[in-house]
């Protein structure tokens, strides 16, 4: 966490002097559609089932001031 905190500080000194509207932020996440649940309602493991691999990989990207939000 000490060389996190670090970093954020170097990075804040660098945004600094970028507007708002200039500094973006992405992020991708995956979506695994076809994915059954492990526990049923009474929470019981589903045995001898394999999980299904096929997913969709989302990028999620925006500016910080939020006014330009690029579609997935």
């Amino acid at each position: 966490m000490e060389g996190a905190k670090d970093r954020i500080i170097e990075l804040y000194a660098i945004v600094v002097f970028f507007l708002l509207k200039d500094v973006y932020n992405m992020d991708e996440t995956r979506l695994f559609w076809k994915a059954i649940l492990d526990t049923t309602l009474a929470t019981k493991a589903l045995l001898g089932t394999k999980k299904q691999k096929v997913r969709v990989s989302l990028a999620n990207c925006s500016n910080a001031d939020g006014l330009d939000k690029l579609p997935l």
